[in-house]
């Protein structure tokens, strides 16, 4: 068993080189925050921060041991935010506090999501973003998108008819169409769209 805050902070070292490679800084959960996927790394400068895949680690302990640098991949602008710290909220609507440990097992699943007033399993989260996560503490089954929004289909039919005047002469300056003379020359069935 490992816990999120063993892990970062960890000093991170190359086995092959012998050489100090970095400090883990945040672990990258997969989109279902069932697992972790990454592990964030910093640099040696601190200017440069890495993406490590979970399962090139060689081991974990008190300090992190990778195999090569080879598996090291530079990472992009925008990572998901961690689940460590966000507010936890069931949806029974009972705040649970802050997010303040998440403990893996040894295939690093999510075994457990340890808040300040309670514990969830992993299965039990429904969605995580923007600083909150909402929980199932029911019986009843929910998934996201259980709660998005429903949208009627839109009216692609259309009741206005255009009629084309039967006029070959040029049509004076004069009588240029304004809105007024448009409105009035609608036919007497049409109807706006609603």
């Amino acid at each position: 068993m490992q816990n999120f805050t063993q892990i970062v902070g960890a000093k991170v070292i190359c086995a092959y080189n012998a050489e100090f490679v970095g400090t883990v800084l945040n672990i990258q959960m997969d989109k279902s925050y069932t697992k972790a996927k990454n592990l964030i790394i910093s640099g040696v400068d601190d200017e440069s921060m890495y993406l490590l895949p979970i399962n090139r680690v060689l081991s974990i302990g008190e300090i992190v041991v990778i195999r090569n640098r080879s598996s090291l991949s530079v990472v992009a602008d925008s990572l998901p935010s961690s689940l460590i710290n966000t507010i936890a909220v069931t949806i029974t609507g009972i705040d649970a506090g802050r997010i303040t440990e998440i403990e893996f097992d040894n295939k690093f699943l999510i075994s457990k999501i340890q808040c300040e007033k309670m514990t969830f399993a992993s299965k039990q989260l429904i969605n995580s973003s923007n600083g909150l996560s909402l929980f199932n503490d029911t019986e009843k089954k929910y998934k996201n998108s259980t709660f998005a929004p429903r949208t009627r289909p839109i009216n692609t039919e259309s009741e206005i008819t255009v009629e084309a005047l039967e006029s070959t002469a040029p049509t004076p300056l004069s009588s240029v169409a304004t809105p007024r003379t448009i409105i009035a020359r609608l036919p007497k069935t049409f109807r706006e769209p609603k």
